[in-house]
């Protein structure tokens, strides 16, 4: 059984039967998407700072050949965020808050603070204006090309060296990327991160919580006021608790203003496009 799923990961995710259990396979024959499966699959493996109400589905196995690379690993009965939200107590949305700040305060533990040069942004940037220029929807449109001016001036403006928690994160902590059950939460599609530290999964959960980007991957028909209250709620308690923190407050804006950005190359709606448009458009230019 094959389902379908959103998104540019170039992955296939399948359903298999084994002795009365079922297992999810994932799975990829794109060349220049092996590695970075199996790169993905040992970080899901090697995650140390899960709790006890944070688990990830276990990998029974990972295979990479010249031409495939897949994994098999537990199937989780869970809800997504949205079903999970719809019936979620006080209680229950809190408990994932507090989860969240524990897994990110244990991730930060994790971290030395290290230098970080800016080029790294700016290559990163100007590999994003490239990939720009490939797509039909980005390449020739004037709303495009200002953002894309004023996000250069901010990272051309940025301090040569910044000093970063370097060491652990998931990468793409998106509210699609976790898996809700009655008392625990599971970390799904790890990804690797143009810098890998903590506070990028802060900038993933917040892509949710601020800007309310996963619900466009969601078809169905749900209370949007509640779920909107629900993630003002989570956002503030977050940001809140982490605002306290240099590594905080003096990396988020840049991190989610490149986080926005990666994504400006890959849209194929125009309604998306300018959906991300109009967050960069918000976004703290400095």
């Amino acid at each position: 059984m094959k389902i379908d799923i959103k998104g540019h990961s170039g992955c296939d995710i399948d359903i298999i039967e084994e002795d009365g259990k079922l297992y999810v396979k994932k799975s990829t024959k794109d060349l220049k998407y092996l590695n970075r499966l199996e790169l993905q699959a040992e970080k899901q493996k090697n995650d140390i700072c899960l709790t006890s109400s944070l688990e990830n589905p276990c990998i029974y196995s990972l295979v990479k050949t010249d031409n495939e690379c897949y994994m098999i690993m537990d199937y989780i009965y869970a809800k997504n965020f949205i079903d999970y939200f719809e019936h979620a107590s006080p209680s229950d949305i809190n408990h994932f808050i507090d989860e969240f700040i524990k897994y990110i305060n244990s991730e930060l533990e994790q971290c030395k603070i290290e230098d970080v040069n800016k080029e790294i942004f700016i290559n990163k940037f100007n590999s994003i204006v490239k990939n720009c220029e490939k797509n039909e929807l980005t390449k020739n449109n004037n709303r495009v090309k200002i953002i894309l001016n004023e996000c250069n001036k901010v990272f051309q403006k940025m301090p040569n060296i910044l000093k970063m928690p370097i060491g652990i994160c998931h990468g793409d902590l998106t509210f699609s990327n976790i898996l809700f059950t009655s008392n625990k939460f599971y970390f799904i599609d790890y990804l690797d991160s143009f810098i890998e530290t903590p506070i990028q999964d802060i900038v993933k959960l917040r892509q949710d919580t601020k800007y309310f980007w996963s619900t466009m991957m969601y078809n169905k028909k749900y209370d949007i006021v509640r779920l909107n209250m629900i993630f003002k709620y989570i956002d503030n308690k977050i940001v809140n608790y982490f605002n306290n923190k240099e590594e905080y407050y003096t990396l988020y804006d840049r991190l989610q203003l490149m986080n926005i950005l990666r994504i400006l190359p890959y849209v194929k709606e125009e309604k998306v496009r300018d959906f991300v448009l109009s967050i960069l458009e918000s976004l703290p230019k400095y």
